[in-house]
């Protein structure tokens, strides 16, 4: 299972946990000192919330990055833009970071010596990409970004395609990227202007938005990676493209206090039902892999609270 996803999710429970935490909300205007804690309460988890997102997006493709060498297809017959991710692109992560480990007085040798190594490595048969030619050339990351790493791996219409597989899965969010935009936005206001001041209903939407993308991002990358490692060749092709409509879904729908339902997408009724939920899941997991599907987990509400990617 992919740690990024797990890690993820369990920061995404105690977030919603903190939000039902009283100190959050803001009460009548006389009440000076406790709103004004409130307020840089709010403010702290408004960084944090878009700083998890950030962080499982550079993470899981860091995880994706470093599979793409355990497929049959050489490194030369890898698309343009991925050859470049793991060379060229990876020269601007490398240098960035050496400036911020030397600036904090650490030794930055190692590192550049193992990532160097692995840009080497490409001219073998047995190679392995660095994971330092996405998102480690600025601070922050952007909308821009996102959609590069994704067309890098053949999904041409990133922020378009999440956005669909979003739709089949139960958001209704009309952009993906424009909530990422925003979501990026008040985490600026939040770390930089003394007079932020964000809301509670901001926050809610930031996490919802955010696993909706991170789930979307998530399935179709992994979508990418699955088709790599088989060493489907028409990856390598220019007009190869990856959109929504290649994936296949397969839910786990908790439908009553204890008892869950497995079914695959737009079926008519269950393929299981069972009270013992973690049985169901390793029973999903396992008729997924066989069948290329992926694992959306959600909760009575239909709202999904994890998802499984079997062979990537």
């Amino acid at each position: 299972m992919s740690r990024a996803r797990s890690d993820f999710i369990e920061r995404v429970a105690a977030f919603k946990l903190a939000l039902d935490v009283q100190h959050l909300i803001e009460l009548a205007p006389t009440e000076v000192e406790h709103n004004t804690r409130a307020r840089m309460l709010r403010n702290g988890l408004c960084v944090v919330g878009f700083t998890m997102l950030e962080d499982f997006i550079k993470s899981r493709a860091d995880e994706v990055i470093e599979k793409v060498g355990q497929g049959p297809i050489a490194f030369s017959q890898l698309p343009e833009r991925l050859q470049h991710l793991g060379t060229i692109d990876v020269l601007d992560g490398l240098r960035q970071q050496t400036r911020r480990m030397m600036s904090d007085k650490l030794d930055a040798l190692p590192m550049v010596q193992h990532h160097s190594q692995q840009i080497a490595s490409t001219v073998n048969a047995q190679f392995q990409l660095s994971f330092l030619g996405f998102g480690r050339d600025a601070s922050n990351l952007n909308s821009t970004a996102v959609k590069g790493l994704l067309r890098t791996f053949q999904i041409k219409d990133g922020w378009g395609q999440i956005g669909h597989v979003g739709g089949r899965i139960g958001f209704g969010i009309p952009s993906m990227e424009q909530s990422f935009v925003n979501a990026s936005k008040s985490r600026h206001a939040a770390a930089h202007e003394i007079r932020a001041n964000t809301l509670l209903a901001t926050l809610r939407t930031t996490i919802n938005d955010a696993v909706a993308i991170a789930l979307g991002y998530d399935l179709l990358l992994s979508k990418a990676i699955r088709t790599l490692l088989v060493g489907n060749t028409q990856f390598c092709q220019d007009n190869f493209n990856i959109q929504h409509t290649a994936l296949s879904l397969r839910f786990v729908d908790q439908i009553g206090p204890s008892l869950w339902s497995c079914f695959p997408e737009n079926a008519q009724r269950a393929w299981k039902r069972s009270a013992n939920r973690e049985q169901l899941i390793q029973d999903a997991e396992s008729i997924a892999l066989r069948r290329g599907e992926f694992v959306v987990l959600r909760d009575q509400r239909r709202l999904p609270t994890d998802w499984r990617t079997p062979g990537a």
